[in-house]
């Protein structure tokens, strides 16, 4: 369960906001989104959009300071379900994912994904579920991020898909059925 009110009120955020949550890393493609955002921020001069990042590891250099980019570094397990609640989107940039379990826990909470296009798995997982959107480069991340920003309705579905998906597919009975299965089958053999 997450609300988005009690994030919202505990961090005192009321602008729409991207969320990233997990290690702040160069190899989690961190500097590039916070990159990819800061482009689109001097894009949209009068944008009240916000990146939100949760985790350990320190933020890339941003030249300026920046009221836009919060590092709230590592929150509780419950602030995180609140901060998924209360999301436009969960960013989840890196390319080397095996799974992802920042866009299941994000969508069971019926947030959207948006992903980066170049990770397989990830991608996958947002063409499989309808859930999310993914970019490749700059442009590609400013199409999704005003695509969510300016279709509320659809942006809902994404992420009810999003939820639909995991609950059908990763649930513990479901996991578990999905292993007996395949270790029958070898059986068999």
């Amino acid at each position: 369960e997450g609300s988005a009110e009690r994030f919202r009120r505990k961090y005192e955020i009321t602008q729409p906001f991207i969320l990233y949550v997990g290690r702040k890393d160069p190899t989690k493609n961190t500097d590039l989104l916070v990159s990819y955002f800061v482009q689109y921020q001097e894009a949209h001069p009068g944008s009240k959009l916000m990146l939100v990042l949760a985790g350990s590891g320190a933020l890339p250099p941003l030249g300026r300071a920046r009221r836009d980019v919060i590092d709230l570094g590592f929150i509780s397990t419950q602030d995180k379900y609140d901060a998924y609640a209360a999301a436009l989107c969960t960013c989840q940039p890196s390319v080397h994912e095996s799974f992802s379990l920042v866009i299941m826990e994000s969508w069971v909470l019926g947030t959207p994904a948006l992903v980066h296009g170049d990770c397989g798995v990830t991608r996958e997982h947002c063409v499989k579920s309808n859930g999310g959107l993914y970019f490749t480069n700059s442009a590609e991340f400013a199409e999704c991020v005003d695509f969510y920003l300016n279709d509320e309705p659809l942006r809902r579905r994404l992420g009810a898909r999003g939820r639909e998906y995991v609950l059908q597919n990763y649930r513990w009975e479901t996991v578990i059925q999905n292993y007996r299965n395949a270790l029958e089958h070898l059986c068999r053999r």
